[in-house]
């Protein structure tokens, strides 16, 4: 995951888009009391507005809303939609 988030952080070439560590949870938060690590890209600014265009795009993004902005756990994204999901990150950024 870390070397995927490197890749995908490169590749958008934005100094809003990070790499995040984060708490994931079993099943889609169906064990929420089974937390474990993972990693994720973050997106700093406007939550309800990058999460709004994110699962707005042609292929919708679902994210984490933070104080600071947004998750998009990389666990949760197939290595085949790595490309997709620099363009949906460039759409919004």
């Amino acid at each position: 995951l870390r070397r995927r988030t490197g890749k995908i952080i490169a590749a958008v070439e934005n100094s809003k888009v990070t790499q995040q560590e984060m708490r994931s949870s079993f099943g889609g938060g169906s064990l929420p009391d089974y937390e474990f690590d993972s990693i994720g890209i973050g997106i700093a600014g406007d939550a309800v507005s990058i999460s709004a265009k994110l699962r707005q795009y042609h292929y919708p993004v679902i994210s984490r809303s933070t104080s600071s902005g947004i998750l998009i756990d990389l666990r949760t994204v197939l290595p085949s939609q790595d490309n997709l999901l620099i363009d949906a990150i460039k759409s919004c950024s």
